[in-house]
């Protein structure tokens, strides 16, 4: 279960990508997105509440017409994917996912 500074920070980045479309008639690439959250979280960390937040966050870009993945940490560090999981499934999964990625030709 979330805590209560995950949801206000989830909430906080929710209204200002509505914000931000709203005052530009225009939407936020995933790219634009994720860089937005990395420059909040980092901002946050120099600060003296930093947001303890590991994400993933996926979107489609419609210019360049494919989807993208995002994984961004509580350090700010943030690193395009091809695909990913948290919890108990990032020891389970990625062998499955390298696998549906990467067939064995034979």
């Amino acid at each position: 279960m979330a805590d209560d500074g995950t949801v206000q920070f989830a909430e906080y980045i929710q209204a200002n990508v509505q914000l931000y479309t709203m005052s530009n008639d225009m939407e936020l690439s995933p790219a634009a997105t994720a860089s937005f959250v990395r420059g909040e979280l980092a901002r946050a960390l120099r600060s003296r509440n930093p947001y303890t937040v590991n994400l993933l966050l996926g979107g489609y870009d419609t210019i360049q017409d494919k989807p993208t993945l995002y994984w961004i940490d509580y350090l700010a560090s943030q690193a395009a994917l091809p695909y990913a999981a948290h919890g108990y499934a990032q020891y389970v999964l990625p062998d499955r996912f390298a696998c549906s990625q990467h067939p064995r030709t034979r």
